[in-house]
């Protein structure tokens, strides 16, 4: 969508200046003619200002929201409310460029695609961060990665992730955790090279933290369970990983015959937490299970972010962390088998 010579040759660009934004394309891909840009002078305008040198250009909160409604169609139905939110939550406005870029690359998918490269934008912004994972089909910690991948949606968590990760000259990577911090935990790259064959793929600093926290209940067999029962990495929850990182917070269960209390509780804490994860039954083909499927296991799920006015809530799958889940919270609540959420303070 952003036009530069080598993706569209036919948009001409002035001497020493770069390549802008292909307003033609810009209309098609919003399926709008001229006349519809028209008749919105604030919108015009907008695109006009985006004619200009795209890696300088900048659009503020009202004019990115703007383009969103009348270009794009969103609404509060859709979500802009989220997606602003999480835009402009720690800076006061963004490029062109990766305006159009997003929007290029997910117009057909409005609102995961979006939603999703703004917060991986943010989760990347300050240290090393979380990226994309996948959790690994021999590992059992879905608590785990959950919980990590929550934490990252927040400042304060991702600066707790960043304290407890250093990357080393020699390649390795040194993890700390704040319920012992007299104790170093190196992870190599040929621990890496392994760990993949069983834990999460993708993103290295989740795996070295799985791989580090392996090591740690070797250490500390009755951290997850008071028997010490030798399930490890697989047995535990959210309040072993809050205690793991230092942190407070609550586990909330839910009545399935009550999904207008759980609504409530879940709505409590949603402005309060640092990160939040919820635990939904599966059913045998592993897909969420609805309230007349037979439970098989249960599943925890990253809440990315929830929407109160618009009612919807962002989950991600630590089975592929890349591919948000958006839903009403009032279809999850009533349709679905949602076990309990967890808070981290």
């Amino acid at each position: 969508m952003v036009a530069t010579k080598r993706h569209t040759p036919d948009v001409v660009t002035g001497a020493g200046k770069r390549a802008s934004v292909d307003i033609d394309k810009l209309k098609s891909y919003a399926q709008l003619d001229s006349a519809d840009v028209a008749d919105n002078a604030s919108t015009a305008n907008i695109m006009q200002k985006m004619l200009g040198d795209v890696e300088t250009s900048t659009l503020s909160e009202n004019e990115v929201r703007s383009l969103l409604t009348d270009i794009f169609g969103f609404d509060k139905e859709s979500g802009v409310d989220l997606i602003i939110s999480k835009l402009f939550n720690e800076v006061s406005a963004i490029t062109v460029e990766d305006f159009m870029n997003i929007v290029d690359s997910n117009r057909d998918d409005k609102i995961t695609g979006i939603e999703f490269e703004f917060i991986r934008n943010r989760q990347t912004s300050d240290g090393d961060g979380i990226t994309d994972f996948n959790q690994g089909r021999q590992a059992g910690d879905c608590y785990f990665l959950a919980g990590i991948n929550a934490m990252a949606q927040s400042p304060e968590g991702r600066e707790i992730i960043d304290n407890a990760i250093t990357h080393l000259p020699n390649g390795n990577i040194s993890v700390v955790f704040p319920q012992d911090p007299t104790r170093e935990y190196i992870i190599t790259s040929e621990d890496l090279k392994e760990g993949r064959k069983r834990m999460a793929t993708g993103d290295d600093n989740m795996l070295a933290l799985e791989l580090a926290y392996e090591k740690f209940l070797i250490d500390h067999p009755k951290a997850v369970g008071n028997d010490g029962n030798g399930k490890g990495i697989d047995s535990g929850s959210n309040s072993h990983l809050r205690r793991l990182f230092g942190l407070e917070g609550i586990d909330v269960g839910c009545d399935l015959d009550s999904p207008a209390k759980n609504k409530r509780q879940l709505l409590a804490q949603a402005d309060n937490s640092m990160g939040m994860t919820i635990n939904i039954h599966m059913n045998e083909s592993g897909e969420m299970a609805s309230t007349d499927d037979t439970k098989n296991s249960i599943h925890t799920f990253t809440v990315i972010s929830i929407d109160k006015e618009a009612g919807i809530i962002v989950l991600s799958d630590p089975q592929d962390s890349s591919k948000l889940i958006t839903m009403k919270i009032d279809d999850l609540l009533s349709n679905y088998q949602v076990d309990g959420f967890s808070v981290m303070e």
